[in-house]
């Protein structure tokens, strides 16, 4: 069927559709039909293809080229009030760790230390309950932390009483060292208000960062009291809102950790969290876990889901995921630090001694260095072998001046000290000013 006869049909389908009882109707009508040849047009000619309407019918009209641009225009706009993790609260887009995402322009700051993918990586040797309730080990594991060349220690404050319901509910974990009780178990691994406000001091006198995790909402007025750098908060608590809520309210950074978490609950707390100083911590919750399952590719899923800086609470046994992790965009770690990993107690054995922690920030810093800023260039010390083993336009044979250069007067060769071969169309036809000898380079000085 030719396309007048389809047309024809339609507007008659279309005036048995509907009856005509007034002039107003008859023009209403008309209009209706001018609309649907239109629209009957531009569906008839895609059958035969978009070439077909275009050449007869013309470009579609402004509105129709205007409407998927205005929808996502309109989406975009939502995304932004939503907070859009790819822009800024100036629309700037700006690239996150490694220049591989986006995080906000907004900067978390310990103590003046940047966590940016410009700064060096920021390593933090976690003491938490390693000190086995003991205030002299912990000072010992806080000179171990400075002398490995760490930014900061962080401790664990919590009370038995306040944090524990059931005492029988033990992790796999805590049984394999011999834990039945956690009330008990906690309870012989508390440190007092003045045992943490020494560590405070001397962690600063080392040059060091004093964070804590505080487990308990009623816990933190009493911490606030001390001279706490950041604040830290565990994975199982990234449900915990009145806390998250609590801590934030201080202004100090806040170290959010997620482990055993599913992403939409990383991004739930991301909005609680809402204009708070804080990165996100990618954490597998398993003490050790093995290097297989430490999935270092959600810092990155992290990282754009929340538009925050993000790192890796490493609870690996290895002195390599460290750097890894940096490898993948971390540009914050925590790592378990202890003075003997066959210790009994719940956190030695996915912890590093001093001797491998070193190692570990050794590695990390190497591994930082390695990455650089991520901008693609030619490096100084690429110089010799560039100008060496590239490939340049050399005579084939003895080119007297004058000469008007052909295909068969040019060759590309070894080293790259003349024309770069991507201009051998641009020079053909140009004449020589200057002769030139056989596997001489030819040079733009040498051409008219």
């Amino acid at each position: 069927m030719d396309l007048p006869t389809r047309r024809r049909r339609a507007d008659r389908r279309v005036a048995g559709q509907r009856r005509v009882s007034s002039p107003g109707s008859a023009a209403r009508l008309h209009s209706r039909r001018r609309r649907h040849r239109r629209s009957s047009r531009f569906a008839l000619s895609s059958r035969s293809g978009a070439s077909a309407c275009l050449s007869r019918y013309g470009p579609p009209r402004r509105s129709q080229r205007t409407r998927h641009g205005d929808r996502r225009r309109r989406r975009d706009r939502s995304a932004g009030r939503r907070g859009d993790p790819r822009t800024t609260e100036t629309g700037r887009r700006r690239f996150g760790p490694r220049g591989s995402r986006s995080v906000r322009t907004t900067d978390v700051r310990i103590g003046g230390r940047s966590l940016d993918e410009d700064a060096p990586t920021y390593v933090i040797a976690e003491i938490g309950v390693n000190h086995d309730g003991r205030l002299d080990r912990a000072l010992e594991l806080v000179d171990a932390a400075a002398d490995a060349g760490a930014d900061a220690v962080k401790f664990q404050w919590f009370e038995a009483a306040l944090l524990v319901g059931d005492p029988e509910a033990v992790a796999d974990y805590q049984r394999r060292a011999k834990i039945t009780n956690q009330h008990e178990m906690l309870r012989t691994l508390e440190l007092d208000r003045e045992d943490l406000a020494r560590l405070v001091d001397a962690s600063h006198r080392r040059g060091l960062h004093a964070v804590v995790t505080v487990f308990s909402e009623a816990l933190v007025p009493i911490a606030a009291d001390l001279a706490w750098d950041a604040w830290k908060t565990a994975s199982p608590d990234l449900v915990h809102r009145p806390l998250l809520d609590r801590l934030a309210a201080d202004g100090r950074p806040m170290l959010v950790s997620t482990g055993a978490s599913e992403l939409s609950e990383v991004t739930r707390a991301d909005d609680w969290l809402g204009t708070a100083s804080a990165a996100f911590l990618h954490c597998v919750s398993a003490y050790p876990t093995p290097e297989s399952s430490a999935a270092l590719g959600a810092i990155g899923s992290i990282a754009a889901a929340t538009g925050r800086p993000t790192g890796y609470s490493d609870h690996t046994g290895e002195v390599t995921t460290g750097g890894l992790a940096v490898a993948a965009g971390a540009v914050l770690l925590e790592k378990h630090l202890t003075w003997n990993r066959n210790a009994e107690g719940p956190d030695h054995a996915a912890s590093l001694d001093p001797a491998g922690f070193a190692e570990y920030v050794d590695f990390v810093r190497r591994a930082r260095g390695a990455i650089g800023d991520g901008t693609k260039r030619s490096n100084p010390i690429e110089a010799d072998v560039r100008r060496v083993a590239r490939q340049s336009l050399r005579a084939t044979r003895s080119l007297p001046s004058g000469t008007r250069l052909a295909a068969a007067d040019i060759a590309v060769k070894r080293p790259g000290d003349g024309i770069e071969p991507w201009r051998l169309r641009e020079i053909l036809g140009r004449e020589l000013q200057v002769p030139l000898e056989p596997d001489a380079p030819i040079r733009d000085g040498d051409l008219r």
